[in-house]
This record gives C-alpha cells, structure tokens and sequence, in this order.
C-alpha cells in the first residue's frame, strides 16, 4: 500500500518549485512582449471581424464555424483563452530562456504580418 506521508516532501518541493516560478517578477521585455501580443490578439479578432463583414473568410479552422454561425462571443472568449494560455506557459516556461525569446519574437512577427494583411484587405476593398 502506499502512503501519503512518503509522498509530501516530493509534492512539497514541487510546489515550492511552483511557487518560485510564479512569484519571480518578469522581465520588462517579456512583459512587452506579452502586451503587445495580447494587444495584437485583440486588434486581429475585431479586424477579421470587419474584413468578414466584407465578404473574407476565416482561415482558422478553429474559429471559422463561430465566425460563420455568428457566434462572435464565444469565438472572442476562445481566441483569447487560447492566446493568454499560450503566452501564460511561455513566461512559465522560461522567462530568461533564449528559446522563449526567440517564440516571442516569431509570434509577434507573424501577429504584425496578420494586421499588416488585415489593413491591406480593408485598403483594398
């Protein structure tokens, strides 16, 4: 049988290992970073809005049967707990690691990319 007793010094060092990752205050380009994407996130739901407004269609599989049903709350609620989950593991992840600031800058890239798009899109039309 096993005990429980034999497992809280393990479970207790995992969470004071937790609990050190989620009080370490982040670095201020990792907060820019997550602020900008998180912003991005947002300008990109309510411009892929507008531009199926204008007759384009959603490339997201995920989110192209909520857009097309009209159902835009729930496709808002989630977009951004998709993004926020993903940018959450990331600064969990390794907030100092050169990896980590190499997915930050590729994500905030391809989000300028998707606005850049967006703006041309509506430009256009």
């Amino acid at each position: 049988m096993i005990s429980l007793e034999a497992d809280l010094p393990f479970q207790g060092r995992i969470l004071e290992k937790v609990h050190g990752v989620l009080v370490q205050p982040v670095p201020r380009r990792v907060a820019a970073a997550v602020i900008f994407i998180w912003i991005a996130n947002l300008l990109d739901f309510f411009l892929t809005l507008h531009n199926i407004s204008l007759g384009a269609i959603e490339a997201n599989p995920i989110l192209a049967p909520l857009f097309h049903e009209g159902r835009f709350m729930t496709a808002f609620v989630l977009k951004n707990t998709m993004t926020l989950s993903g940018l959450t593991l990331l600064v969990a992840l390794g907030r100092k690691s050169k990896g980590t600031s190499i997915a930050f800058a590729i994500i905030s890239m391809s989000y300028l990319a998707l606005i850049c798009y967006h703006i041309s899109h509506i430009i256009m039309v």
